[in-house]
């Protein structure tokens, strides 16, 4: 009931209907065509609005689960290239004046190492290269160790989180 009083306020609002007893003139009309088409335009306005505050809400969830999974995903990443580029800098340090440390491999694939994490720090997180550039400092983190006859793979179990 309270439903149709409503509905009827409206009816009665757009067709400017004006009577002693609102309710009974009102209930009596109810049923014609033009109250049914209010009924569908009233409908219809009320759908409009819940899609517009679905889609703003939508919006706003969608742009802070997009930051928390940047966030998340750009630490990985982070973290990963770190952990390359320090055990690198550390090998290289404690190899500083040895036979192994002069190899021109050796050297050759550290400073590869480094060139692909400056670029890796200066590309678009939305940019394909990303990814390719991330495999090669895999790829070349891997001859490294081999060079060094290391096993020292990435386990981000192992590195400790801030």
């Amino acid at each position: 009931v309270g439903f149709l009083t409503e509905i009827d306020k409206i009816f009665c609002a757009r067709n400017r209907i004006q009577t002693a007893e609102p309710e009974q003139e009102i209930f009596a009309g109810s049923f014609s065509s033009g109250f049914m088409d209010d009924v569908f335009d009233l409908e219809h306005e009320y759908f409009a609005e819940g899609a517009e505050e679905g889609r703003q809400q939508g919006h706003a969830r969608g742009l802070a689960e997009g930051a928390l999974l940047g966030l998340e995903k750009g630490s990985e990443l982070g973290r990963q290239v770190g952990y390359y580029m320090g055990c690198v800098e550390t090998w290289m340090e404690l190899l500083q004046g040895t036979d192994l440390g002069c190899k021109e491999n050796v050297q050759r694939v550290a400073r590869r190492l480094r060139e692909l994490s400056a670029t890796f720090e200066q590309l678009n997180p939305t940019d394909e290269a990303l990814q390719d550039t991330l495999e090669k400092i895999t790829t070349n983190f891997k001859l490294f160790t081999a060079l060094l006859k290391k096993n020292q793979p990435y386990n981000p179990a192992d590195i400790p989180s801030f």
